[in-house]
């Protein structure tokens, strides 16, 4: 199967949220990546976002921790956040 682009949105755990800076909920991942599948799409955005808060020093206790929100076709112009707005 030939890998396509996709948009996904992962949501950080709430663990990651401690209310001091984003409440739970409000602090979301954007990850523009290449899989074959939209199932295999959310896999490689958790697994990118988990390599970079652990980078960043999140301490993410697991990848599947980041929840999946949206799966789109494409890699999406993100144009604002909501902290932005």
């Amino acid at each position: 199967m030939r890998k396509q682009p996709y948009s996904v949105v992962l949501m950080r755990p709430d663990y990651m949220c401690d209310g001091s800076t984003e409440p739970f909920g409000q602090n979301c991942y954007v990850g523009l990546v290449n899989a074959t599948t939209p199932e295999n799409a959310v896999k490689a955005a958790q697994k990118e976002v988990f390599k970079a808060d652990k980078r960043d020093a999140w301490n993410p206790q697991d990848k599947e921790d980041y929840y999946p929100l949206l799966v789109l076709d494409g890699h999406v112009n993100v144009r604002r956040f909501g902290f932005q707005l």
